[in-house]
């Protein structure tokens, strides 16, 4: 038994009781064998669980015959002690004495987890920024595990069938474009979405673009960015709200008073958009989960994106497989937790620029297996006109200022490709134009180009 205030020994003895004398009124599914500071209540209640989840009666004749067949019933008490507990129980059980006995196992939880982290402060050498990641992570899982509102299949299936009757009351929210969307049906919450690509094929546009379309409708975002600076990044933004070329903003030589002016205009309407971005580069797996949770319950956030997976800094040293499978397996599990959407870029191996194909293809995800297997999208920025290509594998569509998506992996959707117009010199990827005429592209010099 743990020695702790927050016990209630006869709480703990009715439930199992009633249990036994199978008078219980609760849902099996809502109690874990840790909430019970008795070692013996523990494992009557694993052996039970058991025969619940295989489908058998749960009494006192089928829990005292299995904890006899896993050599277990002497360790209880035995036999009379089963009895006992099944015959003193005054009252049947219910769903209020079991949220009881969980709020006692999360105060208990709470308590040694705050008495960890204050016997951690008076060790110089660990990092603060640890021993509140711990903290954190310890408290949350705690109480987010014992809500378990995943296992309220009414709730959940009449909230599915809303979705599919009244899409409007879908919670899929639409990218910057529409042909994309066709595809992969938009940004859903939980699910990991990867921008792969090689560099110059314009990942950065992409996630720009995504990020202050959403703002403009109102929809708050993050991003992380482990690879730009806080000028580089911003500069990003108030280029496509300025329409303004990066470069310019950039050396910001023979600017205009009607330039400076649209600089402002385009600085004070970010200001007023809801998104964020945080430009620290040594940020961890953890750091991110601890900033993306305050962002959630602060601003509401819904997407986050990522720039990019491989700068995140593991939480410990390990293979370089590893490294990436855990941080990967970790923005999935992100956003789950948080039911948002995670948008992570992703750097292509140099395969691509070997072989004849450049097209980019899953195989040519770095470490691709724990990366292809977590991810529910995986999209590749492919610009033929980088590589001197001039038409897409179709032969005949132009590849001046132009990128395909290729949806190469959509798990709730269709795999293909969508060709959008690329504005290197706005950091921006808009829908593809019907009419190119209507732009001029060949006023562009090359080293515009920003990606």
């Amino acid at each position: 038994m743990e020695t702790t205030e927050w016990v209630d020994a006869e709480l703990e003895s009715l439930i199992i009781g009633s249990l036994l004398a199978n008078t219980a009124q609760y849902d099996h599914s809502l109690v874990k064998s840790e909430y019970f500071t008795f070692q013996a209540y523990r494992t009557i209640w694993s052996v039970a669980f058991q025969e619940w989840v295989s489908g058998r009666p749960v009494d006192i004749v089928t829990i005292s015959s299995a904890l006899q067949k896993s050599g277990l019933l002497d360790m209880v008490g035995g036999s009379k002690a089963l009895a006992r507990l099944a015959a003193d129980c005054p009252v049947a059980a219910t769903q209020r004495h079991v949220n009881i006995l969980a709020g006692l196992y999360q105060r208990r939880v709470t308590q040694n987890a705050l008495k960890s982290a204050l016997s951690e402060l008076d060790n110089e050498k660990v990092n603060i920024k640890d021993i509140i990641g711990r903290l954190d992570q310890q408290v949350l899982d705690v109480v987010v595990d014992q809500t378990n509102t995943h296992l309220n299949k009414d709730k959940e299936l009449d909230e599915i069938a809303n979705k599919i009757i009244n899409p409007v009351a879908g919670d899929c929210i639409a990218t910057a474009w529409p042909s994309l969307d066709s595809l992969i049906g938009g940004y859903r919450p939980d699910e990991l979405v990867l921008m792969a690509g090689r560099p110059a094929m314009g990942k950065t546009a992409l996630m720009v673009t995504a990020q202050r379309d959403l703002a403009l409708r109102g929809i708050p975002s993050m991003t992380f960015s482990l690879d730009m600076g806080k000028k580089q990044l911003w500069s990003r933004y108030i280029s496509q709200s300025a329409n303004i070329a990066v470069n310019s903003l950039e050396t910001g030589n023979a600017l205009g008073e009607t330039e400076i002016m649209s600089i402002r205009q385009a600085v004070e309407e970010l200001k007023t958009l809801p998104m964020w971005v945080d430009t620290d580069p040594y940020r961890t797996i953890g750091d991110i989960r601890m900033i993306t949770r305050q962002m959630v319950l602060q601003h509401g956030i819904k997407i986050v994106f990522i720039d990019h997976l491989g700068k995140i800094r593991p939480e410990k040293a390990n293979s370089r497989e590893q490294e990436v499978s855990v941080i990967v397996q970790a923005l999935k599990g992100m956003a789950k937790e948080f039911g948002i959407t995670v948008v992570s870029l992703v750097q292509l191996n140099r395969q691509v620029e070997i072989r004849a194909e450049k097209r980019p293809m899953l195989s040519d995800l770095r470490e691709s297996g724990s990366i292809e297997q977590e991810a529910d999208i995986v999209l590749m920025a492919y610009r033929p006109e980088y590589y001197n290509i001039t038409t897409f594998t179709d032969g005949y569509t132009n590849s001046k200022n132009r990128m395909e998506v290729v949806a190469a992996k959509v798990r709730n959707g269709s795999t293909g490709g969508v060709i959008l117009d690329f504005h290197g010199h706005l950091t921006m990827v808009s829908e593809r134009r019907v009419d190119d005429n209507k732009f001029d592209y060949n006023a562009l010099a090359a080293d515009q180009f920003f990606v």
